[in-house]
């Protein structure tokens, strides 16, 4: 997968502020003096699908300056307790945790949503971000898009049963049918085990309550679970439960490249 956050086409740029429809960009562009950077940009074949910096660019419209917004995007450390919904009526919404205002206005015509989901139980990596094509394309399944998680586990385990497992999560668990979920065949996974009842388990899929249905399959139960990574993007150390921060330029391109 590769995308450029802070960056969208001229027609998206358009329409997401509220400037006119996709179907009136055409016409825009040839009844209005548009220029990019100083630049006149003229009604094309290709105008409309010019790609514009949202942090550097400047644009006029007949001698006005668009006021250009940017996408935001955060890392939270998520809290236990917190759920990832946008639905009002919860008072434990993780959304709710960000104060600042600037944060919660509607940009370039979306409001901040979280990246995926969750568990209410579950704390770690989320990042929040009013940018819906980053958020689509590192949901959709077919990206594949890796997670870690540090697990806690009921039982312990023997040296002979963390082989066992590993070697059952790499080749795929049937998970069956259960209160939360369809069954299905998980995907290979890893596990790095850190001591009898402590591991890392990475996945590149997000079934509702993966993580705890996995281990559910192999009779054990999980007792803490934190995501710490994200593809090549890891938890921040430094956020305590609840904090979070703009992403890195550099954070951005491990989530997008």
């Amino acid at each position: 997968m590769f995308y450029k956050p802070y960056t969208m086409r001229l027609d998206d740029l358009l329409v997401r502020m509220n400037v006119c429809s996709y179907r009136r960009v055409h016409k825009l562009l040839r009844t209005k003096n548009l220029s990019v950077n100083g630049i006149t940009i003229k009604d094309s074949e290709h105008s409309s699908g010019l790609l514009i910096d949202t942090r550097a660019d400047s644009i006029f419209i007949d001698g006005m300056p668009l006021n250009m917004q940017k996408d935001i995007y955060l890392m939270m450390n998520k809290m236990q307790g917190t759920v990832c919904t946008m639905q009002k009526g919860w008072n434990t919404r993780v959304i709710d945790c960000i104060k600042e205002e600037e944060y919660k206005l509607e940009i370039l015509g979306h409001t901040l949503q979280p990246i995926g989901r969750l568990d209410k139980d579950t704390e770690g990596l989320l990042i929040l971000t009013t940018d819906g094509k980053l958020n689509h394309l590192l949901t959709v399944p077919e990206t594949h898009i890796s997670k870690t998680y540090l697990v806690h586990l009921q039982t312990a385990c023997t040296q002979e049963e963390q082989k066992a497992y590993s070697a059952m999560f790499m080749e795929g668990l049937d998970i069956p049918e259960g209160r939360t979920g369809r069954a299905f065949k998980s995907l290979p996974a890893e596990l790095e085990w850190q001591s009898e009842d402590i591991c890392y388990l990475t996945i590149s899929e997000g079934k509702f309550h993966q993580v705890k249905r996995m281990f559910k399959a192999i009779k054990n139960e999980v007792t803490f679970l934190k995501r710490i990574k994200i593809g090549s993007l890891c938890l921040d150390e430094n956020l305590k439960a609840g904090e979070y921060r703009p992403l890195k330029d550099e954070e951005l391109n491990l989530l997008t490249t």
